[in-house]
């Protein structure tokens, strides 16, 4: 699989267009054509442009990674994550950080819920 595959696959999951991620990492419609379809290997930066509005790693689109232990669940929630505006993304880290202290045991006030 070429990182131009993994840019489609991740495309097609994430319901976004091409002219959109485009857009989102800053480069040409036609650049990121020609990446997607293998006619060019991306510049490092433009790698990392790509990445980032793709929510990944340079070496997950590379192949130097493997994201096959991640559910499907797991991808629809951080799909879902990725769509939330910045409120939504801060609210989520918010309870991301609540449920950890509550994992190691921690002692957790938490508005609007009684103390156990």
């Amino acid at each position: 699989m070429t990182a131009g595959d993994r840019i489609k696959d991740l495309m097609k999951m994430q319901k976004i267009s091409q002219n959109r991620l485009a857009k989102m990492a800053g480069i040409s419609q036609s650049g990121l054509s020609s990446i997607v379809n293998g006619d060019v290997s991306a510049k490092e930066d433009t790698l990392q442009r790509i990445a980032e509005a793709l929510g990944c790693t340079t070496a997950h689109l590379l192949g130097e990674t493997n994201s096959d232990d991640i559910t499907a669940a797991e991808r629809e929630m951080i799909r879902v994550y990725r769509s939330l505006n910045r409120q939504g993304k801060e609210y989520i880290r918010q309870q991301f950080a609540i449920a950890g202290q509550l994992y190691a045991g921690e002692s957790v006030s938490v508005p609007g819920v009684a103390n156990q």
